[in-house]
């Protein structure tokens, strides 16, 4: 086997053997099987083949090598020429295995806008959040497109109508490489609660020489402690880790 894991079948020379000057051993290279690996070669009673098995075309096959030309050919071909009305039927039931699964709509209105769409993601459903004017609390759930208990495909979009009446409020502070992902959510998550201002959140993944932040959050794209509106996005930048490189 070479560094590249190719598998080699070989007919070595037993009279040039010798540990100390390998340089100098004397073989044959027959085939090389790749990753497969050669098995069980053996030469025939009378000397004059070399016979054994490998997963070289994706099956196992016995192959045959001429000792006096090295020239291999395949013994058996396992498949070939196979009908095709020879391989058992499909299954009576594959089509299930190809649906996709369905999820009954849940009660988000009148609920506050971040519930509402924990619960959405958590029935595999996409919320689509639209800001309206209202008297209403702001964050509030006024409407949903889809009606409760109707029976949807998961990944299905529910639109849900928000009171926006616009409110500004500074955001905290959230310094490079102190939260991860969860953490500063939960920190906007609760100055959205206490001051009525409804973000829409981000994430974006960038490559940074910063070390020790793996998936922590690296900035924003607003400066510290910017003033935001209802409506406006907040991006979180976050350094890739290793399993997303």
């Amino acid at each position: 086997m070479d560094y590249f894991g190719n598998q080699y079948l070989n007919i070595y020379d037993i009279s040039s053997l010798n540990n100390q000057e390998k340089e100098n051993i004397v073989f044959d290279e027959v085939f090389n099987f790749e990753v497969a690996s050669p098995q069980t070669f053996k030469f025939t009673d009378d000397g004059k083949y070399l016979v054994g098995s490998s997963f070289y075309s994706g099956v196992s096959n016995i192959f045959r090598v001429n000792v006096e030309n090295l020239e291999i050919e395949f013994m058996t071909k396992v498949v070939e020429e196979l009908p095709v009305n020879d391989w058992p039927a499909d299954p009576s039931d594959i089509d299930k295995y190809y649906e996709i699964p369905t999820v009954k709509i849940p009660e988000l209105t009148g609920l506050n806008v971040l519930i509402a769409e924990e619960i959405a993601f958590s029935n595999y459903l996409l919320p689509n959040i639209n800001l309206v004017d209202s008297e209403e609390a702001p964050g509030l759930v006024l409407t949903q497109s889809i009606e409760l208990d109707e029976e949807v495909p998961e990944g299905t979009v529910i639109d849900l109508e928000v009171s926006g009446q616009k409110f500004s409020a500074p955001i905290p502070n959230i310094p490079p490489c102190e939260y991860t992902t969860e953490e500063a959510e939960n920190l906007i998550k609760t100055f959205m609660r206490e001051n009525n201002v409804i973000l829409f959140l981000k994430k974006n993944y960038e490559s940074s020489d910063v070390q020790g932040c793996e998936g922590k959050v690296i900035g924003t794209n607003v400066a510290q402690g910017a003033t935001m509106s209802t409506g406006d996005t907040l991006i979180f930048i976050i350094k890739n880790s290793l399993e997303d490189s």
